[in-house]
């Protein structure tokens, strides 16, 4: 582990290289921590940023009723739907969090099944430039507005637009409340290994994101955790006022948030 302090006080690669050889290795609590199986699929509580996400979603708050998403846009010069079809499904009974729901109850729940992902297809390659460039638009303005339902997995859509007999784009959209930007690069990544050889074998995968929450929830019994806890709890009444801004207009007459497409 590195201290906060020496690493801000070793702020060349060079002296952050050397920090970290002679780093010590952490001693995690409960290094004999085993995970149930056999209770895969009960519900198990949502994160404090999956918790923080739900709040966000409510319209009681201000500037409220707002899902935090990703978008992204894939291109692919050889492009095969059904093989893209049998990939996308292999990584979705691979990866639990893909089969999963949320209740604003606070907690969550794996699937053992869930339905097969539609993946509609727009075939563009015949219109103009203008046509292609509003076409396009006028999907990501639709994706970035999906508001969808937490209790019907897997929270993604995907749409597919052939731009051309050579290009071909993948409109993905995911709910951030399953799949942060890390995950994303992971899922990516196994996506582009299978799709160029569906033969290749991916790692085994051991621990699932239940059991990451549940090693998290037992990390609170332990006494490091509690006198941090205590510690923070103490310094809120001495933490400054949070600063006030001059606002344009008042947030609780903003009813739509959006952002300007390009």
């Amino acid at each position: 582990t590195i201290d906060l302090s020496d690493f801000f006080n070793s702020p060349t690669i060079e002296n952050t290289s050397k920090l970290i050889e002679n780093s010590k290795k952490a001693e995690l609590p409960y290094n004999d921590y085993k995970r149930k199986k056999e209770n895969k699929f009960e519900a198990f509580p949502v994160s404090e940023l999956q918790e923080a996400y739900l709040v966000g979603r409510e319209n009681e708050m201000e500037l409220g009723n707002v899902t935090t998403q990703g978008y992204l846009e894939l291109e692919c010069t050889e492009y095969s739907h059904e093989k893209f079809l049998r990939v996308l499904e292999r990584l979705v009974q691979r990866h639990e969090m893909l089969r999963c729901v949320v209740s604003y109850d606070g907690t969550q729940k794996f699937l053992d099944k869930v339905p097969t992902i539609s993946i509609p297809t727009t075939d563009i390659s015949n219109c103009s430039e203008k046509e292609k460039k509003n076409h396009l638009l006028a999907v990501r303005k639709q994706m970035i507005q999906y508001n969808l339902p937490l209790d019907k997995a897997p929270l993604i859509r995907i749409k597919v637009t052939k731009v051309s007999n050579e290009k071909v784009i993948i409109h993905v959209y995911f709910d951030a409340i399953i799949i942060d930007g890390y995950s994303y690069e992971i899922l990516h990544r196994e996506l582009e290994t299978l799709y160029k050889n569906e033969k290749n074998e991916l790692p085994k995968l051991d621990i699932t994101f239940k059991d990451y929450i549940e090693y998290k929830q037992r990390l609170k019994n332990t006494e490091k955790y509690r006198k941090a806890k205590e510690y923070w709890l103490n310094r809120i009444p001495l933490l400054p006022e949070p600063a006030t801004l001059p606002l344009l207009k008042d947030p609780k007459e903003i009813k739509i948030i959006e952002g300007e497409q390009k």
